[in-house]
């Protein structure tokens, strides 16, 4: 054994070391006294040997984990700073285009070259275009609220075909003007959760607006609103028959500005809608997902699972 440690050095690579040995050790049948002492020498070499690899090894391993995290944190600076040039490009732009509009009839209201029976017309599309800017300004308020990710206040008994009922009574005017409809159902009157309303509110009116915007047909959008209960769970459904929406954009639409149908440029939007949406589904304990229609067209489904699903002594507020 001394001797093969002699001839392969303190410098040869320890597994050949080994190898070597190992070879040599059944043939061996009687210890030479003279080699001991030369074996005694070589085992401080062999083990300096084994704590330099390890020490090489532990340093390695120190410098690929701070190069790995060095590059997350450089990766999620320049995710960050991409989405903070995007945010700032989608909503100057969403910004301006009413803004241009007020303007625009504010000066030929102020020129005086109207004809006297054209000024209330002017006037709705300054109250138009001014309702417009207030929505955009009320959606990025509400993207940067909800990024905050805090749970909202659920403290209010809420019967869910009422508020469905509410939530659509407000697009009567615009379903008749697109000639679309709307249909409503609930597996029982009487399903109530303890919610937030306005959270509600807002989610519902979002998602029947996306599906009139995108769940179109050349005939008009054929909506189909569902509410239904089960055990310590309630779920709102929105369904459309418009050409639905693609598995790769399933989980795309509900990033902020993402539009997965960008190349129709007649459909205004900012593309919050959705992200505003799944954000406050999920701060009040819920979910919100996207799935193919069985006969076509798209659902979105609010699931309050969380939630109890009957209604409380006394009625409800």
């Amino acid at each position: 054994v001394g001797a093969v440690v002699a001839c392969l050095g303190p410098t040869a690579p320890l597994e050949r070391v080994r190898a070597t040995i190992a070879a040599l050790r059944p043939r061996a049948a009687v210890v030479d006294p003279v080699a001991l002492p030369t074996v005694r020498a070589a085992a401080p070499e062999l083990l300096a040997w084994e704590r330099w690899q390890l020490g090489w090894g532990i340093i390695v391993v120190i410098v690929a984990m701070a190069a790995i995290t060095t590059w997350r944190a450089l990766e999620r600076k320049r995710r960050l700073a991409a989405l903070r040039m995007r945010l700032l490009a989608n909503v100057s732009h969403e910004l301006k285009t009413p803004v241009t509009s007020l303007r625009m009839f504010g000066e030929l209201l102020e020129s005086g070259q109207l004809p006297p029976e054209r000024v209330p017309e002017f006037g709705g599309r300054i109250t138009t275009e001014a309702k417009r800017l207030g929505t955009r300004i009320e959606q990025i308020l509400e993207t940067a609220q909800a990024e905050g990710g805090t749970p909202l206040e659920t403290d209010e008994w809420i019967a869910l075909p009422d508020l469905v009922d509410e939530v659509a009574d407000g697009f009567r005017g615009r379903l008749a003007t697109e000639g679309s409809s709307l249909t409503i159902q609930a597996s029982s009157k009487s399903t109530a959760v303890r919610s937030n309303r306005d959270a509600l509110e807002r989610i519902l009116e979002n998602l029947i607006d996306n599906a009139l915007k995108y769940g179109r047909s050349k005939e008009g959008a054929d909506l189909a609103v569902t509410v239904t209960a089960g055990d310590r769970r309630a779920e709102i459904s929105v369904a459309d028959r418009g050409p639905g929406i693609s598995r790769a954009d399933r989980e795309r639409i509900f990033e902020p500005f993402y539009r997965a149908h960008f190349d129709d440029f007649a459909t205004s939007g900012t593309g919050l809608g959705l992200s505003i949406s799944r954000q406050f589904a999920e701060r009040l304990g819920g979910t919100l997902r996207c799935a193919d229609r069985s006969d076509g067209g798209t659902v979105f489904t609010l699931s309050l699972p969380a939630a109890e699903v009957r209604a409380p002594e006394g009625g409800l507020k």
